[in-house]
């Protein structure tokens, strides 16, 4: 498990990578907190080849947490029903709020699973 965090510095993306030894719920949540959709713009967390979980978005807004793994896509909801329409990614049932998202990324990097409790589509 090691996780990615994206910057944007003026046209430059770069990345900070952590490995497993470094992963501690704090740093996660740390991560996600200091998403603005500017600078900042997303954290990855990856299980190994076939699995991640990507939370993007601003802390001030909501985020929009997605995982995959082979071929199937799931999608945190802050309600029951969730659409993909290309282009909508700020519609509001997929904005979820800073708790759902630490939940999410903790229960992921920790277990390798989605968290339980919460409400997820699979696309």
């Amino acid at each position: 498990m090691y996780i990615t965090s994206a910057t944007l510095n003026d046209t430059q993306v770069s990345d900070e990578t952590y490995p497993a030894g470094q992963l501690s719920t704090g740093l996660i949540e740390a991560l996600i907190r200091r998403l603005d959709g500017a600078r900042h713009t997303m954290v990855t967390l990856s299980a190994g080849e076939q699995a991640l979980m990507t939370i993007g978005g601003k802390a001030g807004e909501g985020f929009v947490v997605y995982q995959n793994s082979d071929a199937s896509y799931h999608v945190l909801s802050a309600t029951d029903a969730v659409s993909l329409a290309a282009g909508d990614v700020r519609q509001r049932d997929r904005l979820v709020d800073l708790d759902r998202a630490v939940t999410a990324a903790n229960e992921f990097a920790l277990h390798g699973r989605l968290a339980d409790g919460l409400v997820w589509q699979t696309l």
